[in-house]
């Protein structure tokens, strides 16, 4: 039995990576994948309120409220950092007004438009529906196992105590895993 097999997998229509592409190359495409539904987002570092120092927000953001956040499948300490990554967002997201309205900036610069991205992302005016978002895990990796054990045993353990804490704060969660296939 496997610490995370009882996570969702996602709705949301996943590209296979291809060999040798680069995350930001793959971020590229998912989010081409379905025009007008999907806002590319990665590498886009914004801060909240108070903060030190910025974080990115997720990789690509769906237009049903779907922050996607996609790791290459390496060391364990990465994929925790994706992990808590998708914690540190949510939370910003929920309960800071300031952040919201600078990832509302940040979706109109990148060229969100055809959806109103505001629904989505509420202003600083308006308290954000938690039941609304998921937090979507998506890993690129090849593996032959069948279960979440392609996982190395810390981040799953890791994934489940960053689980518990999306459950506190109201949001839903999923993990996906992500062929690596040959170029077309």
């Amino acid at each position: 039995h496997s610490l995370v097999s009882g996570i969702a997998i996602s709705t949301v229509n996943f590209l296979p990576a291809i060999v040798g592409e680069k995350e930001p190359d793959y971020n590229i495409r998912l989010a081409a994948a379905e025009k007008g539904t999907r806002v590319r987002l990665d590498a886009k570092i914004l801060k909240p309120d108070g903060a030190t120092s910025g974080l990115e927000f997720c990789d690509v953001l769906t237009n049903t409220g779907v922050l996607i956040h996609v790791k290459q499948k390496s060391r364990s300490s990465t994929l925790s950092h994706l992990f808590a990554q998708g914690v540190v967002s949510a939370t910003a997201l929920l309960g800071d007004g300031g952040f919201r309205e600078r990832v509302r900036k940040k979706i109109r610069e990148v060229g969100g438009d055809g959806v109103s991205w505001d629904v989505v992302v509420p202003g600083a005016d308006r308290r954000p529906d938690r039941a609304a978002y998921t937090v979507s895990y998506v890993v690129i990796t090849n593996s032959t196992k069948t279960d979440h054990t392609w996982l190395p045993f810390y981040s799953r353990l890791n994934l489940m105590l960053q689980a518990r804490t999306l459950e506190n704060l109201g949001v839903s969660y999923t993990l996906d895993r992500v062929p690596i296939a040959a170029a077309p």
